[in-house]
């Protein structure tokens, strides 16, 4: 049992919290009793607001985060392999439940106790530090992964590419092993090589980050081979899927050296890279289906709602209305919305938290609902590119919920999401549960109390509808709130 917990004076707890974890080298906390509860007390603090009532599962899941941090930063051993940035993008998928300015500040603070007492490494490293139970990292992977990168570092290109392909066999689908051997080909001149690995690399790849990596990689072996026209394709490309610097750093080379510049349309260039077997994923699916709100605005005869069924002008005109939403808030799109889509779709999971009267587990669902959303917009029909994160102006972690019994079954579920912003103070949502039908309904709280701030219903496919005004802040507010919504569901939905 790791030694932190041997002083918690609860010893079932203790022994619980054993259960719950991983055994690692006690190494990775580099030291003593103390400067281990130091650390993980501290993570506890930044994730769940804890003190000396923490549970056992939330100083579990603390002493995991530090773990998987470690891991991630020495690549299995090495502490030179894993930057900030992958680290934080790693943790962010990895704890998804908790918002992503907490994740980030917790893997600064991991970080800044393993930069303080990193022991130095000699060379057999594997000696040095043995990891006990590496489950999710392989050992010979790690092994393999770490010789692959000092012989790569040491310019042996051909003697690092045999290892990183040790690393492939090990684990098939390890995207940055198939990444490092497309670009030792690249160092070494074998340009055509280095394409062939990168595509093969295609059917392992589903994060935005690394499909945007890919084309940045196929561009610059074009760039070497002078093929500009279908280079500048690919980094506008690279570019649409993830606005990373270093596509537009290549663009300005190209337009340098060759003159041609990157006055390309979505469709021009997606329709270039089609005529050369270079599509592997579309910027939207056209198999997707896409919510009603989007069909409803660009092509308002339709009845069905699948991209395929789409002319060439709609899917232009979709576009453009992708890249007016992506200037909205996520917050927005969600709470406007695509909560009620996500709503829809695991009605009877929401009916069992809702009937169950617990307040916060309901909050827990709407901040799992609203991860999922910021993850997988495409489940509710919203294409990943409308979805702009960095305009991100809420933390799930302040939001508040109620429930409210309304008689005869009927349930109101409401959310309240303060938000960052000049003029709004917050977001409402209020979902009303019946078995005669449900109610959804939205609303932007003006930061001046004095400010009416407008109640909307929202019906789906026929739109939004303004049904009342409320005023003030606080509980005063969400009392009128719900008897607005009330007053119009049981007067238009169920009535009408």
């Amino acid at each position: 049992m790791f030694k932190f917990f041997k002083s918690d004076k609860n010893k079932e707890k203790a022994n619980k919290a054993d259960n719950n974890t991983n055994r690692f080298s006690e190494q990775i906390f580099y030291g003593d009793e103390a400067g281990s509860l130091r650390i993980i007390r501290l993570l506890n603090g930044i994730l769940f607001g804890g003190g000396e009532e923490s549970t056992v599962d939330q100083y579990s899941t603390s002493y995991l985060f530090y773990t998987q941090v470690w891991i991630r930063k020495h690549g299995g051993l090495d502490p030179v392999y894993s930057t900030t940035p992958y680290i934080k993008e790693a943790m962010k998928e990895r704890f998804s439940d908790f918002a992503n300015d907490i994740v980030e500040k917790a893997v600064d603070k991991c970080l800044e106790y393993i930069y303080i007492h990193e022991p130095s490494l000699n060379d057999n490293v594997e000696v040095a530090i043995t990891p006990l139970e590496l489950s999710n990292l392989p050992y010979r992977f790690v092994i393999n992964y770490q010789k692959g990168v000092k012989l790569f570092n040491q310019k042996k290109y051909s003697e690092a590419i045999n290892f990183f392909r040790k690393c492939v066999d090990v684990k098939e689908d390890d995207t940055n092993a198939r990444f490092e051997i497309a670009e030792a080909y690249i160092l070494m001149g074998i340009l055509d090589k280095a394409e062939e690995t990168l595509i093969d690399t295609v059917p392992f790849i589903s994060k935005d980050t690394d499909k945007a990596r890919l084309y940045r990689r196929i561009g610059f072996i074009r760039i070497e081979k002078s093929e500009y026209e279908i280079a500048t394709a690919l980094l506008l490309y690279s570019w649409l899927i993830e606005e990373n610097p270093k596509a537009l750093r290549e663009l300005e080379y190209i337009k340098a050296v060759s003159g041609c510049e990157a006055k390309f349309s979505r469709s021009e260039v997606a329709m270039l890279l089609k005529e050369n077997g270079l599509l592997f994923w579309s910027i939207f699916d056209r198999s997707m289906k896409v919510s009603d709100y989007y069909i409803r605005t660009i092509a308002p005869g339709k009845t069905g709602y699948d991209l395929n069924d789409l002319s060439k002008e709609e899917i232009v005109r979709l576009e453009k209305f992708i890249e007016i939403q992506s200037r909205r808030t996520p917050s927005e799109v969600f709470v406007s919305g695509s909560l009620f889509d996500i709503y829809h779709l695991s009605r009877k999971y929401f009916e069992e938290v809702i009937c169950s009267g617990d307040a916060l587990e309901l909050r827990t669902l709407f901040i799992k609902m609203y991860t999922m959303f910021l993850e997988k917009p495409q489940l509710v029909g919203v294409p990943p590119i409308a979805v702009n994160r960095n305009k991100e102006d809420t933390n799930p972690f302040t939001w508040n919920t109620d429930l409210y019994n309304l008689g005869n079954g009927d349930y109101a579920a409401l959310l309240f999401m303060p938000i960052v912003n000049d003029i709004y103070a917050a977001r409402i949502a209020g979902i009303i549960f019946s078995e005669s039908g449900d109610g959804y309904y939205y609303c932007m709280v003006n930061k001046n109390s004095e400010i009416p701030s407008i109640v909307n219903r929202n019906m789906i496919m026929f739109g939004l509808e303004t049904i009342g005004e409320v005023k003030g802040f606080g509980l005063p507010l969400m009392e009128d709130f719900l008897e607005c919504i009330k007053a119009n569901f049981y007067q238009k939905v169920i009535g009408g």
